[in-house]
């Protein structure tokens, strides 16, 4: 019978313990003012978030249209600078440099070249190729653009001695919509966040409390 007492006993004081606990769970708002300021801010900032992706990061990434009159207004802003077609090696010695170098006079291609030195599981070549704008940061600092087969540039910064072959220089010239998609999509969003600020604005007085500013501006002063 003692026994019994104490597990009801036991019992008890659990299940007062838990409902404490849960009730203090769902009143903590009111029990407790930061926490209440935290979980406002929270719940704000998921309603700002949703609001935000719905009306304009998703928008600016489907609006295909939208994109599109956005790039026809701004298309002075896409415009691709000078561009090299260029084959760029990176050769690990200065004798390695030269032969590649005259390889490439002799219209030797990627394969050939780096066929003949990249042998027994040693790379000594190493070789890229495509369309580049003429400030390609692996290109040398004193890159002199010219077609055809350059002078050996020794970069200190990776050890390598470079030979680019330019195959032609290409002008500047107008990004097409799908060239410059990235950068409309990402200018056509802030358009869409700052119309949409405006529309907020619109109509609403907003009121300053300047007492208020005052003790704030002192805050943020003596903080600083």
């Amino acid at each position: 019978m003692q026994v019994r007492k104490k597990k009801l006993k036991k019992f008890y004081h659990q299940f007062i313990d838990k409902s404490i606990a849960a009730y203090y769970d769902k009143n903590l708002e009111n029990e407790n003012k930061d926490f209440a300021f935290i979980y406002d801010e929270y719940k704000e900032g998921l309603l700002l978030f949703d609001l935000l992706e719905t009306k304009i990061w998703n928008k600016a990434k489907e609006d295909s249209l939208g994109q599109q009159e956005y790039y026809d207004s701004h298309k002075e802003k896409y415009q691709w600078k000078r561009r090299l077609d260029i084959i760029l090696t990176q050769n690990t010695t200065d004798d390695v440099a030269q032969n590649v170098q005259q390889l490439l006079v002799n219209g030797a291609s990627s394969d050939e070249i780096k066929k003949q030195f990249n042998i027994d599981g040693r790379t000594k070549v190493m070789i890229s190729n495509g369309v580049v704008e003429e400030t390609y940061n692996r290109l040398p600092d004193n890159f002199e653009v010219k077609e055809g087969v350059s002078s050996i540039y020794y970069d200190e910064k990776t050890g390598f001695y470079k030979v680019i072959l330019v195959n032609e220089i290409l002008e500047p010239t107008q990004k097409t919509l799908d060239e410059a998609r990235g950068a409309v999509i990402n200018d056509y969003q802030q358009q869409l966040e700052k119309d949409w600020m405006s529309t907020l604005r619109n109509g609403r007085a907003i009121n300053v409390n300047k007492k208020t500013f005052k003790k704030v501006k002192k805050v943020i002063a003596k903080n600083a």
